[in-house]
């Protein structure tokens, strides 16, 4: 709900979606960011060890930006 308040409808996004040990949910969420916006990408990561240390396992998180 955040990023549709934020983003225009109509510009390409440009989206990361980082998890630790979540790839299910990770994949989960990029379905859901491919069906309701106009993507121009969307990127899988896996945190770092240092950052999955820090946060814990279980972590999906969703970073964009639009041109």
């Amino acid at each position: 709900e955040m990023v549709k308040q934020r983003v225009k409808a109509d510009a390409p996004l440009h989206v990361l979606i980082d998890h630790t040990c979540a790839l299910e949910e990770a994949e989960r969420l990029k379905q859901i960011v491919l069906g309701q916006f106009n993507c121009a990408e969307v990127i899988l990561c896996e945190y770092s060890p240092l950052s999955s240390l820090i946060v814990g396992p279980g972590v999906v998180g969703l970073s964009c930006y639009q041109e």
